[in-house]
């Protein structure tokens, strides 16, 4: 009986098991995890370090760290007292000059013309005149009637008459026929230099105002009223955040994950729960020698919690 019960028993447990369906496993969904190879620094597409070509007294700062700038716009006055004073003689020297080329080119008016006619006929009676008293003292000496010092003295006052006669018929001359070409050479010259002093000084007084030179945000205003500060020393820091950049680099078997015109991720220590995109600009084809791996170029989508210098991650997107 009991050889009975079992063998019923294992019949039993052979159908249920050959009936039983098996269990369907639950499919997880895929997930795909962002591989980071490149890292590089965040980078402004245009920035710069504001300093003058001279040493001077600060008098206003126009502008605060976080302000927004337009180009052109005014950012540090320095004092314009000594500029201003440089500008004023220049322009002053300058028209002289342009006075005496045009009236060199516009000739003698009529009544020069006949004061120099009056002048030269003036000398020319003088000088007659002279000659014929040096020629009486010549005969007189010639019979020992005077002394050899009448005699010198008349000769001088022949050689004096003769070379003010000589220079007012040179100036008659000159407002009859008008200036030598290399006089007029002269005048054109001395103009031309003093235009370019003018130019010089006005770029100076210019100086004086620093302005942005782009669009951007100031990021550094170390300057301060009344202080005076020498040559090239940073005034203002200026950052153009509207395209960021980052230049990444990686080994060779990371940078073969890249190229042109591709998109990436990218994300920073400071928000690593956030992914910011961007567009692969340039693939480096060499070696650094220093760093051991190739530089790959970034332009990152505008975001305004980014930061230059912000240590960036670069992956591929899928």
């Amino acid at each position: 009986m009991k050889r009975i019960i079992c063998t019923a028993l294992i019949c039993i447990l052979v159908l249920t098991g050959c009936s039983a369906t098996p269990v369907a496993k639950e499919q997880q969904p895929e997930t795909t995890i962002p591989v980071y190879y490149l890292a590089g620094r965040v980078q402004a597409s245009e920035a710069a370090d504001l300093s003058v070509p001279f040493t001077g007294r600060v008098e206003a700062v126009l502008t605060s760290v976080g302000q927004a700038v337009k180009a052109g716009d005014p950012l540090v006055q320095f004092d314009i007292s000594e500029a201003s004073a440089q500008v004023k003689v220049t322009r002053q020297t300058l028209a002289i000059a342009q006075a005496t080329l045009e009236k060199a080119r516009t000739g003698a008016r009529p009544e020069q013309l006949r004061q120099a006619e009056a002048t030269a006929k003036a000398a020319k009676t003088a000088l007659d005149n002279a000659r014929k008293n040096l020629k009486r003292y010549q005969d007189l000496y010639n019979s020992d009637a005077i002394p050899l010092s009448q005699l010198e003295t008349a000769q001088g006052q022949a050689a004096s008459a003769e070379a003010a006669f000589k220079n007012a018929d040179e100036a008659l001359a000159i407002l009859k026929n008008g200036e030598t070409q290399a006089y007029m050479v002269v005048l054109e010259k001395q103009v031309d230099q003093a235009e370019a002093s003018v130019a010089a000084t006005e770029a100076v007084l210019a100086n004086r105002t620093v302005k942005a030179p782009f669009d951007g945000i100031v990021v550094a205003c170390p300057a301060k009223a009344g202080e005076t500060y020498s040559y090239q020393t940073t005034l203002v820091s200026l950052e153009n955040r509207d395209r960021l950049t980052v230049d990444a680099y990686g080994p060779t078997s990371a940078v073969n994950h890249f190229k042109v015109g591709q998109k990436v991720k990218a994300r920073v220590a400071e928000q690593l729960d956030k992914e910011i995109s961007g567009t692969v600009t340039w693939v480096g084809n060499t070696v650094d020698p220093k760093r051991q791996d190739v530089l790959v170029k970034i332009s990152l989508a505008p975001e305004t919690s980014l930061m230059a210098g912000m240590f960036a991650e670069i992956a591929p997107v899928q």
